[in-house]
């Protein structure tokens, strides 16, 4: 019997992250050794000291599962004809995969339309030319096989269900509406207008097509006429909550290690440990990160991070900061978008560290409670 041979430069059969590293750019690489130096020793083995109770313990897995993250994103951007803004109502979404066979599209999960089990989530799907298919899941808790439900819960869930179902078909119509507007919108001429999308900046239109770039209005880009038939709007102010730089350490309910850590930070300014960084680290920061006017993202999860981090747009920090304003609850936690929630287990409303949640196996809480700890797909 012949022994099958894993498929060269597949992420997923990679036992190192070095071995990715044709597959990752500069920035990237620089952010795993980053974190690599942080970690210290390689990983011990299969079965670490009981007493580690920090991701740090698996040091190799998590920088690995880090790279692949990355990997996959890297490969997938191979595929697009040009930019696809992502789902207005996306808080996660995938990368490119060719499934089913010979059709492009990515997933995405949308908003979740309860807190309460079972659980009502809208996932989606989207393709290329930026059309979008939405369902409803209904989940239930992973630890149980089945659910009891009081009549009272039986008529809350068909509430839920039936707001849910009307939130989709407003979405669909909404952007149906949208795509048929920029339509209209052909023979306006090349410049800044406000966004058609409804994110309340200004997006250029190069006088054929919407393009992927957007900015507040300032004086150095003066926005120009409305295109036909559009309104202006006024670009709307990071909320209060998000004014000041946001550094999050959310620690471990069961030992009181770091279970994820969050640190946004304003346009103009640097990581608040910067000065701690490497003098190649703060080089490649202060050369590719931080300009324009961006806010800047780093995240350690559970199972991954995004090493120095990223720049992103204004929406996107206005919403993390939402998230990790204290204190700290899952419901508003679960908003920022994070795939692993920072840690936090809906059902006991505290967060774990990596030790924690595989007590009992791959990605369960102290408590028995099932959670999602892959980063590369949708959160259950």
């Amino acid at each position: 019997m012949s022994r099958k041979v894993p498929p060269a430069g597949n992420p997923e059969y990679a036992n190192s992250w070095r071995e990715l590293a044709d597959q990752l750019t500069a920035l990237q690489i620089a952010g795993l050794e980053r974190m690599e130096r942080r970690f210290g020793p390689d990983d011990p083995g299969p079965e670490p000291d009981p007493d580690v109770r920090t991701a740090h313990a698996h040091p190799r897995k998590h920088l690995l599962s880090t790279a692949r993250w990355m990997a996959r994103q890297n490969n997938s951007s191979s595929i697009r004809l040009g930019q696809v803004d992502v789902p207005s109502d996306a808080y996660w979404v995938g990368p490119w995969a060719d499934s089913p066979p010979g059709v492009w599209c990515r997933e995405f999960s949308g908003s979740n339309r309860n807190v309460a089990d079972p659980n009502i989530r809208i996932h989606g799907r989207q393709y290329p030319d930026g059309r979008c298919e939405r369902w409803i899941r209904v989940n239930l808790a992973k630890s149980d096989t089945y659910s009891d439900l009081t009549p009272a819960r039986c008529r809350e869930l068909a509430t839920e269900l039936s707001e849910a179902a009307d939130h989709v078909d407003a979405l669909s119509s909404s952007e149906t509406s949208v795509a048929s507007h920029a339509a209209t919108t052909q023979s306006a001429p090349a410049a800044w207008y406000p966004d058609p999308g409804g994110s309340g900046r200004w997006r250029y239109f190069d006088g054929s097509t919407w393009t992927d770039h957007y900015s507040p209005p300032s004086p150095a880009v003066a926005p120009s006429a409305s295109p036909p038939g559009q309104h202006s709007a006024a670009h709307p102010r990071m909320a209060e909550s998000a004014g000041d730089r946001v550094v999050a350490r959310i620690l471990c309910a069961q030992c009181g290690k770091q279970a994820a850590f969050v640190e946004l930070v304003p346009p103009g300014l640097r990581p608040h440990d910067f000065a701690t960084w490497s003098e190649d680290d703060r080089r490649v920061y202060e050369r590719h990160y931080g300009a324009g006017g961006n806010w800047h993202l780093i995240f350690e999860g559970i199972e991954a991070g995004n090493g120095l981090g990223d720049d992103i747009g204004i929406a996107q920090a206005e919403r993390i900061a939402r998230g990790f304003a204290e204190p700290f609850t899952y419901a508003k936690i679960h908003s920022a978008g994070l795939y692993d929630d920072a840690g936090f287990c809906r059902r006991c409303e505290a967060p774990y560290c990596y030790a924690h949640w595989h007590e009992r196996g791959e990605g369960f809480c102290p408590r028995g409670h099932w959670k999602s700890l892959d980063p590369h797909w949708s959160p259950d």
